[in-house]
């Protein structure tokens, strides 16, 4: 329960002692004082502005924990308890040298940590913007830091977005002006990796960020290199055929991907957006993480598979039927939709007790990549464009009816 504001107020004042910023006028809770866009660039550790600062002033809490554990890991460890804390009680206590040398250090290295908020615009928007929402809400209700927490995420989610788009903009620029589609799936990967990167660089590495964010390059790396060579061998991609000559045409195909890059990367943002207020990794976490390895890897099987079968002059002309293609006509595919179902899972682990958008929001991801898979770009064209050059084959027709089209072992055609 919070003190009177009386006593915030001094507590301020002790901890201005050291942290060099003005005591903020009488009155005003000490969670919400601590809250101002000034403070919170100075301090913000890791897009937490308002979750930080509430823990700072969680001095109380400090007093009942084992002298040799730090300030920082006492946050990392219970963030809402030891921000529920009043801060008034080390004055009537007497124990305000020790606790002024642990607490301190633990802001020294928070301020440090800030100062490398400027290499970031993505961290010192939100941080500013979460800060201010906090500050204006002047309200020492427990339900602040869950407010602000609301407002930090949704805040990175719109800058991911900035990140995003700004990405997609600048390559459907420079592909109208060359008349080319070979930048499209390099700007596609390059904004993966440019919004897990930029999401992760708001965290302090915890665990389930670490991996997931890790797990996301890896595939990132994996298929841009995959995709962006294969284009610049066959000389360009039939999909714009017509289109690119088109720049506002063109451009649909920009913002389409835009939104798959937002929405399927949707679970590692969230990870990311909630890191430091996540519980430790459980059963559910690995279990997504051994699903979306299985899946990236029969997709890479798959393709270098594929790759290998069309670079034999022997087989120009021909479909593959061997391999994963015995069991699957789109493996690739299959494996693409079951790593992102294991990146949901993931998500879910870490963010699912945050509430029905954060649900929505991981599993929103495999869904999209599912639909657009099997009923827009992926499937649909490849399965046509096969009608049309083996249609009339038997051994087609026979290997149409015995393989699955999507899922191994199930189904035909």
């Amino acid at each position: 329960m919070l003190r009177s504001a009386s006593k915030s107020s001094s507590s301020f004042a002790l901890f201005s002692s050291f942290s060099r910023i003005a005591p903020p006028p009488a009155g005003r809770a000490s969670c919400c004082a601590l809250s101002s866009p000034f403070s919170s660039c100075l301090w913000a550790s890791r897009l937490r502005a308002a979750a930080t600062f509430e823990a700072g002033v969680g001095f109380y809490y400090l007093q009942r924990l084992p002298k040799k554990k730090s300030a920082e890991a006492c946050f990392r460890t219970h963030p809402r308890r030891f921000a529920s804390f009043a801060s008034s009680s080390l004055l009537e206590r007497g124990e305000t040298r020790q606790t002024k040398k642990r607490v301190g250090g633990f802001f020294e290295r928070q301020r440090r940590r800030a100062t490398r908020a400027f290499v970031s615009p993505l961290q010192f928007v939100a941080d500013t913007t979460s800060a201010a929402f906090s500050s204006s809400a002047a309200s020492s209700s427990p339900s602040l830091s869950v407010s602000s927490s609301m407002v930090s995420v949704a805040w990175i989610i719109g800058a991911a977005s900035i990140v995003d788009f700004g990405i997609q903009f600048v390559g459907w620029a420079i592909s109208s002006a060359k008349k080319t589609e070979k930048y499209y799936d390099l700007c596609g990967s390059g904004a993966f990796a440019a919004v897990a990167a930029s999401t992760f660089a708001c965290t302090n590495g915890e665990p389930r960020a670490a991996l997931a964010t890790t797990a996301l390059l890896a595939w990132a790396l994996r298929l841009g290199t995959f995709l962006v060579t294969r284009v610049h061998k066959d000389g360009g991609d039939k999909r714009f055929d017509g289109i690119k000559e088109d720049p506002a045409t063109f451009g649909i195909y920009w913002f389409i991907q835009g939104i798959w890059v937002l929405v399927t990367a949707m679970p590692v943002i969230l990870i990311n957006a909630n890191a430091a207020t996540q519980g430790p990794l459980r059963a559910l976490d690995w279990v997504g993480f051994a699903v979306f390895a299985a899946g990236l890897t029969m997709e890479t099987v798959a393709d270098q598979q594929k790759r290998a079968f069309k670079a034999d002059a022997k087989n120009k002309g021909k479909y593959i039927d061997s391999g994963l293609w015995s069991i699957s006509r789109h493996p690739n595919y299959f494996g693409e939709i079951t790593l992102w179902t294991g990146m949901s899972m993931v998500g879910l682990s870490g963010v699912a007790k945050y509430g029905a958008g954060e649900v929505i929001g991981c599993v929103l991801s495999p869904l999209l990549v599912a639909f657009l898979i099997t009923q827009l770009s992926g499937i649909p064209l490849l399965e046509k464009s096969a009608d049309e050059r083996w249609g009339n084959e038997e051994a087609y027709q026979k290997y149409k009816r015995e393989t699955p089209k999507l899922i191994p072992f199930i189904g035909g055609k």
